[in-house]
């Protein structure tokens, strides 16, 4: 079993963003999503993140940014470590706040190799715990504006792609008792495989992953405010706790016990 070193960092004074450390890590993700854009940069070793079936090798000294909802996977190449500071940064807030995103529809990955930008970003993390709210209002909003090249609008659904939206509607509407794949066949007058298929053309994911990547990330909101691990995993619809630690450790590379901790009372190490 692969044990991985990571930190998270949060405060009530800056709720727009966490921030996740990880070093020396070999674990492998399944093909997931985030809330939240995931403002990323590798410290060392290098990753293939994979979207929409494409892939990315991303090496020291790289940036990312993964917009939300964008199913991705980012994982060790040739069994060797890497080590990656991850921002994951609220979609409203960056909506509103930083300018080149507002109207604008941004698809997966982007890549940044920009060095200045790269060290500006380290420079943030690092200062992060000990910033002011304006202050990492305004350095938070200017790192990302440097990093989003403007795209063109989103085209309008095709008609599989709205029947897959029409689905994913439908499984979001009860997360803990879901609709069965059975019932969605019938109510959309199509095969049950049909419907796996053009969800998962759609957004790259199966509806049962789907299901459990929301659970997920409505565990991590949960956790953080302290609640019980076995209320959480009941009220999201897990069979029971061990489900949701399963689950929850395939998704994130840590325990839901680990996660509602948070930070430990040392000094987070931010090492390069």
């Amino acid at each position: 079993m692969c044990v991985t070193t990571q930190h998270y960092w949060r405060s009530s004074a800056v709720p727009f963003v966490e921030l996740r450390s990880t070093y020396d890590s070999l674990q492998s993700y399944k093909p997931h999503f985030h809330a939240e854009f995931s403002f990323g940069a590798m410290i060392s070793g290098a990753t293939r993140a994979n979207c929409k079936g494409r892939d990315h090798i991303l090496s020291a000294g790289d940036l990312v940014l993964i917009a939300p909802h964008a199913v991705h996977s980012c994982n060790p190449i040739a069994g060797q470590p890497r080590s990656y500071h991850m921002l994951y940064v609220n979609e409203a807030w960056c909506l509103e706040t930083v300018a080149g995103l507002r109207g604008r529809s941004m698809a997966g990955i982007r890549m940044n190799k920009n060095p200045a930008l790269f060290a500006e970003y380290l420079d943030f993390v690092m200062a992060l715990p000990c910033l002011r709210a304006y202050e990492a209002n305004d350095r938070l909003r200017q790192l990302l504006a440097a990093a989003v090249e403007p795209e063109a609008p989103a085209v309008s659904l095709l008609h599989g792609e709205a029947l897959a939206e029409q689905i994913k509607q439908a499984l979001l509407e009860s997360i803990a008792t879901p609709v069965s794949l059975d019932e969605l066949a019938r109510k959309f007058e199509c095969r049950k495989e049909t419907l796996i298929r053009v969800f998962r053309r759609t957004f790259d994911i199966t509806p049962h992953a789907f299901l459990n990547n929301v659970r997920v990330e409505q565990a991590k909101q949960r956790l953080k405010r302290g609640e019980d691990i076995a209320d959480v995993a009941a009220d999201l619809g897990f069979s029971d706790q061990s489900q949701l630690h399963r689950t929850f450790v395939n998704y994130t590379a840590s325990t839901p016990g680990q996660y509602r901790r948070g930070p430990s009372k040392a000094t987070i190490n931010f090492r390069q």
